[in-house]
């Protein structure tokens, strides 16, 4: 087999891993969410805890939000079928930010 070939094997099934990760992610978390609206008490008021929402027009206007494309492999197929896009925020000190940590606040201030 041509090392041009092998080599599209192998990202294609590095793909597949990553799909079958962030699937197995995505059930942990939907399983997560679930028990915690069965199980939890109702949520308590925001408090004055980071980001607020002055922290994320800033970074929307100095442009520390970044956007990263998860391809969807067909595992039968071994073919592309979509992309997913994925937001993080690039944050000058804290680092790299994943959603989880930012989304809650636009929902609350819009």
């Amino acid at each position: 087999m041509e090392a041009a070939a092998l080599r599209m094997l192998e990202n294609l099934a590095d793909m597949a891993a990553s799909q079958l990760e962030l699937r197995r992610l995505r059930n942990a978390v939907a399983a997560q969410g679930a028990r915690r609206l069965r199980t939890s008490a109702p949520a308590a008021a925001p408090t004055q805890s980071w980001p607020q929402p002055q922290d994320l027009r800033r970074g929307l206007d100095q442009r520390q939000f970044v956007l990263y494309y998860q391809p969807e492999v067909e595992l039968s197929t071994r073919k592309i079928v979509g992309l997913e896009a994925l937001i993080r925020w690039q944050h000058p000190e804290r680092g790299l930010i994943p959603p989880l940590e930012f989304i809650r606040w636009p929902r609350r201030a819009a």
